[in-house]
């Protein structure tokens, strides 16, 4: 058994990994989002999509494909928001939702 087959039964016992992604990934795209030197700003929209975008990777276990849909459509339209000049690290939201989805579907869908 190699170490993801030993981790995948862990983190279906521990949720409180999937707490932990969701927390670092919003973290990250916030600050990313006001860190660069145009600084970008922050107010209610753009905390709530990339919460929304970030939040609801953890239900990503339990279902993987809705998860994807919704950070997917969140992270764009934060990205729209701010027109693509801050903020990208948001899609790192979707990137690991799409990972989930290929890891629990089967090859034939």
């Amino acid at each position: 058994m190699n170490v993801l087959g030993r981790l995948r039964p862990a983190a279906r016992r521990h949720p409180h990994a999937d707490i932990a992604v969701a927390v670092v990934v919003g973290a990250v795209t916030l600050v990313t989002t006001t860190a660069t030197p145009a600084g970008g700003r922050l107010d209610v929209t753009a905390v709530a999509l990339a919460a929304l975008a970030c939040g609801v990777l953890v239900v990503r276990r339990r279902w993987p494909f809705a998860v994807l849909l919704v950070s997917a459509a969140a992270a764009e339209a934060y990205l729209v928001y701010y027109q693509g000049n801050h903020g990208e690290m948001v899609l790192a939201a979707p990137l690991i939702a799409l990972y989930t989805v290929a890891d629990t579907s089967s090859r034939r869908r």
